[in-house]
This record gives C-alpha cells, sequence and structure tokens, in this order.
C-alpha cells in the first residue's frame, strides 16, 4: 500500500509541476518524474496526459525525450515502457518534431524485444501509421506480425490499415484489393487468438461488402447479415464501461463511440433481413460502408478520407 500510494504521489507531483506558471523553472524537476516514475504512476502520468493535461512547450521537448528514453529502456519492466511509449505518443500529437523521434523510435523495435511490450507498441505504431501514412512503418508492423505475443495487434493494425484504404478508395479494383489485404489481416489476428472479437467482425463484415462488389448477392443474405449482427453485439458486450474520464486526447482512446457505431451497424442491418432483393444488398452495402467508416473514425480519431 505503501509503495501504491507513493507511485500515485509520483504522479501527482508530476501535475503539480506542469501545471506550475513558472514553467522554467521546474523543467528539471519535471523531467525527474518522468525518469523515476514507476509502473502505476507513469500510467496516470499517460492517462493524465490523455485526458487534455496540458504541458508547457518549455518542457514539451525535454518530457518526450524522457518518455522514449523510458520506453526504449529494455531493464524497465514492460508495463513501464508501454505507458511511457503511450505518453510520449500524446506529446508528440502535438509536436512535430517529437513525432519524427517516436517515428524513428517505432522503426527502430527490435523483434526480441520483450514480447508484450512490442505488443503495446504495435498498437501505438497503428495509431500514428492511421495519422501519418509510411510504407516503412507498415513493414515494421509486419515484422511485429511475426513476434507470438504481438501478432494479433499488429495484424489488427495492419487490417485497419488497410481498410482505410479500401474506404478511400476511387475505382472497385482497388477497394477490392484492399478489402481482401484487409481480411487477410483480421483471419491472421482471429487465428492468432480467440479473444480478437474486433477482428471477427470486421472480416465478417468486409465478406459482406465483398460478396456484393463481387455481384455474389445470392439467397444467403438473411444468414450473412445475422452473422454480422450476432458479431457486433459480441463485440459491443465485450467493450468495457470505464467509469474514468475518457481519454479524448489520446489517438488510441475512442472505445464509447466506437461501441456507438457498432451497436447502430447490426441495428441497422437488422432492418433489411426481410427484403432479399438487389435493392436490399444495395441498401446494406451503403450500412456497411458507411457504418464502417464511422467506425474507424471512431478508433483512429485522426482518420482522413
Amino acid at each position: 500500500a505503501a509503495d501504491h500510494a507513493a507511485e500515485v504521489r509520483g504522479a501527482r507531483l508530476f501535475v503539480i509541476l506542469a501545471e506550475h506558471p513558472r514553467a522554467e523553472a521546474t523543467t528539471k524537476a519535471l523531467v525527474a518524474v518522468a525518469e523515476n516514475a514507476d509502473v502505476l504512476a507513469m500510467m496516470e502520468i499517460a492517462s493524465w496526459l490523455g485526458r487534455g493535461g496540458q504541458v508547457s512547450r518549455t518542457h514539451r521537448q525535454g518530457l518526450g525525450r524522457a518518455f522514449l528514453e523510458r520506453a526504449a529502456d529494455r531493464s524497465a519492466d514492460y508495463g513501464t515502457r508501454s505507458q511511457a511509449l503511450k505518453a510520449a505518443m500524446i506529446m508528440a500529437q502535438s509536436e512535430r518534431s517529437l513525432l519524427r523521434r517516436l517515428q524513428a523510435d517505432l522503426l527502430d523495435l527490435d523483434p526480441s524485444d520483450d514480447g508484450i511490450y512490442l505488443r503495446h507498441a504495435a498498437r501505438v505504431a497503428g495509431a500514428v501509421l492511421a495519422h501519418e501514412p509510411a510504407e516503412d512503418l507498415r513493414h515494421k508492423l509486419t515484422e511485429l506480425a511475426d513476434v507470438e505475443d504481438a501478432e494479433d495487434e499488429a495484424a489488427v493494425e495492419l487490417g485497419l490499415d488497410a481498410l482505410r484504404t479500401g474506404l478511400g478508395a476511387t475505382t472497385t479494383e482497388t477497394a477490392l484489393d484492399a478489402f481482401g489485404r484487409a481480411r487477410g489481416w483480421f483471419a491472421r489476428a482471429e487465428d492468432a487468438t480467440e479473444t480478437r472479437l474486433d477482428a471477427r467482425l470486421y472480416r465478417n463484415c468486409l465478406d459482406m461488402l465483398v460478396a456484393f462488389q463481387e455481384g455474389r448477392t445470392g439467397e444467403d443474405l438473411p444468414e450473412r447479415i445475422d452473422t454480422v449482427t450476432r458479431s457486433a453485439f459480441e463485440y459491443t458486450a465485450y467493450l468495457t464501461v470505464n467509469d474514468r474520464e475518457p481519454e479524448t486526447s489520446s489517438w488510441l482512446t475512442a472505445k464509447d463511440l466506437e461501441r456507438v457505431h457498432w451497436t447502430s451497424l447490426a441495428l441497422r442491418l437488422g432492418a433489411v433481413t426481410d427484403k432479399i432483393s438487389r435493392s436490399a444488398w444495395l441498401k446494406v452495402a451503403a450500412v456497411m460502408e458507411e457504418e464502417l467508416l464511422s467506425v474507424y473514425a471512431a478508433s483512429r480519431t485522426m482518420f482522413r478520407r
């Protein structure tokens, strides 16, 4: 209990120093707190930043470097490193030079590093990729997909990246190719672990979209809709409701809005199950694309089409 209290106090000290009106006098102390924070303190610091906590521009470069150094320190536990990487990402969202450092560190990730840390790093890399598409970061995620502990996370991020490409495509051929790649990554995430209900739902949605775009609009529409509807409700039930203030300033956070769109997808698809016709497929395809776009935007707050 005493250790926990100390860690919480460390986070509180960070906030006090960050909000101090004399920023020039507190930079060294603030960086020192970041350099020595334990896992719970680092978690609270990252959460505070994610909830919109503001850090003076005077502090940002030094703090950003401190967080990245903690994340890269293999002697530290994976939890502290993961939270430090999250904190660095949140700060980099509004600081271009820090974003470049973060991208470089993500590209330098070593597949032999701690697998659980790499799993979290894959999620951060996916968030950065959604904001600033880059082939070298895609390649790094492909490498991380070969790390057992990080496979499903990296595969989902690559699936989301391909889904984004498909949703923004201007030709059917480009869309089908992107949706096919996305489906493959989501299927790989499912194979890696049974807990990726999000990957299953995305894959089921893509199955319907691709079937429509390829002209496979047979009488199995109700069955396909039922599959997607079940997957959507399974996933919304899986998402937990967090009673803490949402971290709306973090690229990683949009679960509440995501839940709304998955539920909307299930309900809207359920409304067309009794219309087995080409017009029904057209309506289904429109609903799928609209809601998938909304879900992706909810999962990636910097989504651009």
